[in-house]
Parts: structure tokens; sequence; C-alpha cells
């Protein structure tokens, strides 16, 4: 145990090693008599719920919701050629399945909805990981 307890293994199979042992040495103590063994060195296993594996950095929170508000969005109409208007209005007619002629400007407020924005801010604020929200 003392040679497991300097070696560069993680604390899952330190823990796993130390568990095996034991019910090796208690085999034996059941099948031939004797004491049982405890060892001199003992490993914890880590507590999953008090130390998240995946959890993110305070920058890569911020990137995260700076991407979440850009997702999707489109840009200002004023700010756009003629050309660029008529090439924004084909993406939100096949993004809202309709004929371009009826794209209105609402449709490019509903382009720039809080939705993305606003469940992803809700996941990163409750800690929630993205596997539990697919799931759910």
């Amino acid at each position: 145990m003392r040679h497991l307890a300097r070696t560069d293994e993680g604390d899952y199979s330190r823990n796993n090693y130390e568990r095996a042992l034991k019910r090796l040495f208690n085999w034996q103590a059941h099948e031939r008599g004797g004491e049982a063994w405890e060892p001199s060195v003992t490993f914890t296993e880590p507590s999953g719920s008090a130390e998240p594996r995946d959890f993110l950095l305070r920058d890569e929170r911020q990137q995260i919701r700076e991407a979440a508000l850009e997702y999707g969005s489109i840009p200002s109409y004023a700010g756009l050629s003629s050309r660029g208007r008529d090439r924004w209005k084909a993406y939100l007619a096949q993004r809202f399945s309709k004929p371009k002629r009826e794209v209105t400007p609402d449709d490019r407020e509903r382009a720039n909805g809080w939705k993305f924005p606003s469940l992803v801010w809700a996941s990163l604020d409750a800690g929630l990981r993205p596997i539990g929200i697919e799931r759910a």
C-alpha cells in the first residue's frame, strides 16, 4: 500500500486496488484461518457530488454567455447593403420555413430572441451539465 501511495495513480484506481486487496486477505483469513488484514495506509474514494469533474472557469463561462448571445442573431437591418438585406431575408425565410416575400420585421425580432441565451444562462447559473439538460 505504501508503494501504491507513491505511484502516480488516480484516487479511484488506488481505492479499487485497496478494496481488492482487502477482499483477497479477508477471503484468505476466512478460508485458511487467521486475522483479517487492515492496511497501514488507506485511500478514500473522492466524492462525486462535492467535486464535479467538468466545471467551467470564470472566463469560459463568460465566453459561453457571449456565444449564446450571438447564436442565431442577425445583424442590424440599417447596417446592411441591399444585397446583404436580400441574403439575410433569404436566410430568415429558410430558417422559419416561409416564402421570402412573407418575411417581416417581426421575423427579424424573432431571430434575435432570448430563447437560447436564457436557456444557456439559466443552466450555467443553476450549475446544470449539458448531459443532464439533454436527458431532461
